[in-house]
């Protein structure tokens, strides 16, 4: 309980996003919490010989980070149908399902290790063997759904932004709804909303490149006029954000569907420019 603590304030505040977040940040808990436990142990029983304290000091150590990223993991997914839902966007039954499993497997391990006790290295072999192939499976499943995530919302967003650009709004999907509630607001209002789009779908896509680029292991800075240009759009993209009435903001709240991964890439950008 005590680790799961610190965990859920990170999750809170949207800190564990991506499956490589919720593994180190888990791990970091579940190991600070074992040199504390580690210490306790060393400080209270005079009996402990040095080789059952290193063997406890790595062994149990490991349980304790590999039960903490997956714990981790499963609030990841939790973050991520929270803001789904905050979103107005449907819930993924596999990703709720997938946490619950997660925080299910990562007590029973916990639980197993503290219980059954029978050949040391065997146990602890076969613990954490466990938890890597939870931890190996999970990855597995995150990466296919950052990679959709990447590769359809990319493609709907640069037509989407070609469609304004270029004023044929009606041969696109987003376009022709756009178009279809022209009527319902005033001309400037309808203008404003138009900007406010276009400024949400250029900020996504170039946070989402610069995540890509990341993934790659391309480190390449950006310039100061990218900077400024970048935090000049996010400034209006505010503003809009303020000015449109309720109405306006519900009507396209079907076009801008802000994943959760969205705003993490997002706010790493705008972060990268303001350093």
């Amino acid at each position: 309980m005590v680790k799961a603590i610190p965990l859920l304030v990170l999750a809170s505040r949207k800190r564990m996003v991506f499956f490589i977040d919720s593994v180190i940040l888990g791990a970091a808990v579940g190991g600070g919490f074992s040199i504390l436990e580690n210490l306790l142990y060393l400080l209270h029983d005079d009996s402990l010989g040095f080789g059952t304290a290193l063997f406890r000091g790595l062994e149990v150590s490991l349980v304790h980070m590999g039960c903490s990223a997956i714990v981790a993991t499963a609030l990841m997914f939790i973050v991520r149908q929270a803001e789904r839902r905050n979103s107005r966007l449907t819930v993924k039954k596999a990703d709720a399902s997938l946490a619950i499993l997660l925080l299910i497997a990562s007590t029973s391990l916990h639980v197993a290790h503290n219980a059954l006790h029978f050949n040391p290295l065997a146990q602890t072999v076969t613990v954490i063997g466990l938890m890597a192939l939870l931890l190996f499976g999970t990855y597995q499943y995150d990466s296919n759904q950052i990679h959709r995530w990447i590769d359809r919302s990319m493609n709907k967003q640069l037509d989407l932004l070609c469609s304004i650009s270029e004023g044929w709004l009606d041969e696109t999907p987003t376009g022709r709804y756009l178009l279809s509630v022209k009527e319902s607001f005033p001309p400037e209002v309808f203008f404003d909303i138009i900007c406010y789009v276009q400024l949400h779908t250029e900020l996504e896509v170039v946070a989402k490149s610069r995540f890509m680029a990341h993934e790659a292991g391309l480190e390449y800075p950006l310039s100061n006029e990218s900077r400024a240009s970048i935090l000049a759009k996010h400034k209006e993209y505010q503003h809009l954000s303020e000015a449109l009435g309720n109405t306006a903001r519900i009507t396209v709240a079907p076009l801008l569907k802000f994943y959760p991964a969205d705003r993490k890439a997002l706010d790493d950008l705008i972060d990268e420019c303001r350093s």
